[in-house]
C-alpha cells in the first residue's frame, strides 16, 4: 500500500506513507486529500496518468512507488527499482 498526498509548496507530490511489503500480489494506491476541516481518501486505479505529466513521452509512462520518478519503459524502471530500494534503506 502506498498513499501520497498533494505536495502545494512544490506542486508536485509527495510519499506520505510506503508499506514495507514490496512483494504482495496485489497492491494500493491511495491519495490524500486535505483541505482545512476533512481528510478524505481517495483510491487511484492508474497511478502511472496520475504523474504522466512529469514526462514528454508520449507512451505509456511506468512510475518507481518509492521516489514518483517516470520511466518511458518497465525495462528501465525495473532497472532502477534495485538502486532506489539500496537508498530507502539507508
Amino acid at each position: 500500500m502506498k498513499v501520497i498526498s498533494q505536495d502545494v509548496d512544490n506542486k508536485g507530490y509527495c510519499v506520505e506513507y510506503l508499506s514495507s511489503e514490496r512483494h504482495r500480489h496485489h497492491h494500493v494506491n491511495l491519495l490524500l486529500l486535505l483541505d482545512s476541516l476533512t481528510s478524505h481518501f481517495v483510491w487511484m486505479k492508474d497511478f502511472s496518468r496520475l504523474l504522466r505529466g512529469r514526462t514528454k513521452h508520449g507512451g505509456a509512462s511506468f512510475v518507481c512507488c518509492s521516489c514518483l520518478n517516470v520511466f518511458s519503459s518497465q525495462r528501465v524502471l525495473d532497472d532502477h527499482i534495485p538502486n532506489c530500494m539500496t537508498h530507502l534503506l539507508k
